[in-house]
């Protein structure tokens, strides 16, 4: 390619860029020719700019859909979870998918809990469960013990740390998976100063065991509650 071309080509990519045609003006510059190392410099300057305005305008999409009435919040986080990782704007649109993801779990556990499974956990509701945190790591669950003390104790604890993660990663059978994205889940009584943590492998090893038979379900759930951590909060 002539030099005049590729100068064109650059020129190309500047009118794309003025434009706000960003998606265009990063696949363009992805096949800049590399025979000019200056004028590839300047396409790599200008499809840099171009990704961050792109990343820039997908976090605002997103931020405009979780904004309206109604919003369809799962829509927000799809189009969030679209911002490139070396973007300026990467730790906002995970901040506010995490914040997007509390809500949406906080709103299955009050709303959709209880009319999905009303025998199994008839209960629920009494508990108030309260989504408290999400982070890249973790989900932090508190629950309501005042009108039964019992629940508070570390057997409590064990109990609704299990519940609450067959709710989250399901159960291999009637609970579909809700959420994934996290290794670890905490949960509290709200009345007390103890909490129960317990890892999403070790769950997972339990609906592994689950399949295979080769242990009672018993045993596997006395080993479950036996790798749940009790410890101060």
């Amino acid at each position: 390619m002539p030099r005049q071309a590729a100068e064109e080509s650059l020129e190309e990519l500047r009118s794309l860029q003025s434009q706000g045609n960003y998606q265009e003006c990063i696949s363009q510059a992805q096949a800049f020719p590399s025979l000019f190392s200056d004028l590839l410099d300047t396409a790599r300057a200008i499809e840099a700019a171009c990704s961050r305005a792109n990343d820039e305008n997908t976090l605002q999409r997103a931020v405009d859909i979780a904004s309206q009435p109604n919003a369809d919040l799962q829509k927000a986080i799809d189009t969030a979870a679209t911002v490139s990782s070396n973007s300026p704007v990467y730790e906002d649109s995970q901040n506010r998918i995490l914040q997007w993801q509390k809500i949406i779990l906080q709103g299955y556990l009050t709303n959709d809990v209880p009319k999905q499974f009303p025998e199994d956990f008839a209960n629920l509701p009494m508990l108030q469960p309260t989504v408290e945190q999400i982070t890249a790591e973790q989900v932090t669950i508190s629950y309501d013990t005042s009108g039964n003390p019992r629940r508070a104790t570390e057997d409590g604890i064990r109990t609704y740390t299990t519940v609450f993660m067959e709710l989250l990663r399901g159960n291999g059978e009637m609970i579909e998976p809700k959420y994934v994205g996290f290794t670890r889940l905490v949960v509290y009584p709200r009345q007390g100063n103890q909490q129960g943590i317990l890892s999403a492998d070790d769950w997972q090893t339990y609906l592994d065991g689950k399949v295979s038979a080769a242990t009672s379900k018993i045993q596997l759930a006395d080993q479950l509650r036996s790798q749940i951590q009790i410890a101060d909060r």
